[in-house]
């Protein structure tokens, strides 16, 4: 089967591109023909060397249509994405990353005497998609969990939706050094630095009712939005916290920075599979995590490999870290946690993957 991946404009660092990269050459394994299109190139694309076949509409199409004085923006990009399109060898199935794509796909349908299926491939909640309602021009939908089809049952009732979660891969067990050692727990945020989404404030102000227990924050990722490093810095220095709070950046290999056995926390209002929590668990790191509505649930089972709490609440995220604090938890195990992510390992995943679009072009076909 010929499947072409499209999507907008990604910024090269997040989990939605590693997901691509893995779900991509392991279909191209299982012999699909794989091949990858966006509108342009990023600032940061040397991702794309990762998958099987990369192309750029802005290469394909070298004089790409200027826009007329006052046209829609969706009309230029419409135009340029039919005109890459017409260079390319007709796909059998079309996956669409971003909701508002499959507006511009579903129009670009009229170049094949055979439309390829169209199916989209949204890697985070549907609530915060302004541009959700195009998720209707696919002919069905690839759920990457259990929280994002009951979001599709809601919004496109009449198609077919199957949840195929996202892979992570067998991680290497290495030897950490014990969660208490030396009186000193470590937390680790890796990730965007965002307020909106990621709530930094409420995993501050957590950590900050804390001040000057035996705890240690290991932040890891980059700004985002309308983040404000100066702010933060202000609020951690006037909470007294400062000192127990360390700034990495940005790590092409994070995980490979904590030798010491640690507890992962995101404070998200919204995700759609946050694959860093797989990443943890499989490293046998403990999760604490905001039980949004779409993603944790379905890799967390509080108690087990990690403790949930309700989204926004500063009290409960507190409360979930001083437990840690003063043993008042059972810690699982390191293999628990492992063992815990077995069903999301990267071969199994990649079969479902295949299974359900195999499926999904059989069931919308004969409709």
């Amino acid at each position: 089967m010929r499947i072409l991946i499209y999507a907008g404009l990604l910024s090269g660092r997040g989990g939605t591109e590693n997901v691509i990269v893995k779900i991509s050459n392991a279909l191209q394994r299982r012999g699909h023909e794989m091949s990858f299109l966006t509108s342009t190139r990023a600032e940061d694309c040397q991702w794309t060397t990762k998958l099987p076949h990369a192309m750029f509409a802005s290469d394909l199409v070298p004089e790409m249509r200027a826009p007329i004085d006052g046209e829609p923006a969706f009309l230029t990009v419409l135009l340029n994405t039919q005109a890459a399109l017409r260079l390319l060898p007709r796909p059998d199935v079309i996956l669409s990353i971003y909701a508002g794509d499959n507006a511009i796909l579903a129009a670009s349908l009229c170049l094949y005497q055979k439309p390829p299926v169209l199916l989209s491939w949204m890697h985070n909640s549907l609530r915060v998609a302004a541009d959700r309602f195009a998720l209707r021009y696919a002919d069905g939908h690839l759920a990457i969990s259990t929280g994002i089809k009951s979001q599709f049952a809601s919004l496109d009732p009449q198609k077919p939706v199957r949840v195929v979660y996202n892979p992570v891969a067998q991680a290497e067990a290495v030897s950490l050094e014990p969660l208490y050692e030396e009186g000193v727990v470590q937390f680790v945020y890796l990730g965007r630095f965002d307020m909106v989404q990621k709530r930094l404030d409420v995993m501050f102000q957590g950590f900050a009712a804390l001040k000057g227990l035996p705890w240690r924050l290991v932040m890891m990722g980059h700004p985002f939005g309308q983040y404000d490093q100066s702010q933060i810095d202000h609020f951690l220095k006037e909470a007294g916290i400062s000192e127990q709070v360390e700034w990495r950046g940005w790590q092409e290999n994070p995980w490979g920075q904590i030798t010491k056995r640690s507890v992962l926390v995101l404070t998200s209002d919204f995700e759609g599979f946050p694959m860093v929590i797989l990443e943890a668990l499989s490293r046998g790191h403990l999760v604490i995590a905001s039980r949004c509505d779409t993603g944790p649930e379905d890799m967390i089972r509080s108690g087990e490999n990690g403790w949930l709490f309700t989204p926004g609440s500063i009290q409960e995220f507190t409360q979930r870290i001083r437990d840690v604090l003063d043993h008042v938890v059972e810690i699982p195990s390191v293999e628990t946690c492992r063992n815990s992510v077995e069903f999301f390992h990267e071969e199994r995943i990649a079969d479902r993957y295949a299974e359900s679009i195999a499926s999904l072009v059989t069931e919308i076909q004969h409709c």
